[in-house]
């Protein structure tokens, strides 16, 4: 309803990991992951989508993501996706933005 306020129109797909996505498919993705399961830590799921996203952003696509501030995903983000930098910040939440660097055959 707020793309279409906005006159945009997206395609909204809710999935578990990205998998099923095609490579270079996506020219955003916006996730508030989970790091648990009910009260059991498991951060498999997050780290698999997060470390893929990489894989199904087209050349320049943008990775938002928001987490709790004491996870250590921007590593991760940096090292898979691309250039990361904090949007915002508290000392509960991070906002950072990814922009994917085009993989080199290594990379991959």
């Amino acid at each position: 309803m707020t793309a279409a306020a906005n006159g945009l129109e997206v395609a909204v797909q809710q999935a578990d990991g990205l998998e099923a996505v095609p490579d270079e498919s996506l020219d955003l993705i916006l996730t508030n992951p989970p790091f648990h399961r009910g009260s059991a830590r498991d951060s498999g799921p997050t780290l698999r989508m997060l470390a893929d996203s990489a894989r199904v952003l087209r050349p320049g696509g943008q990775l938002w993501c928001v987490y709790n501030s004491h996870l250590p995903w921007r590593g991760l983000l940096e090292e898979r996706v691309g250039r990361t930098r904090q949007v915002a910040g508290t000392r509960a939440y991070t906002v950072t933005q990814d922009d994917r660097r085009a993989l080199t055959p290594l990379q991959t």
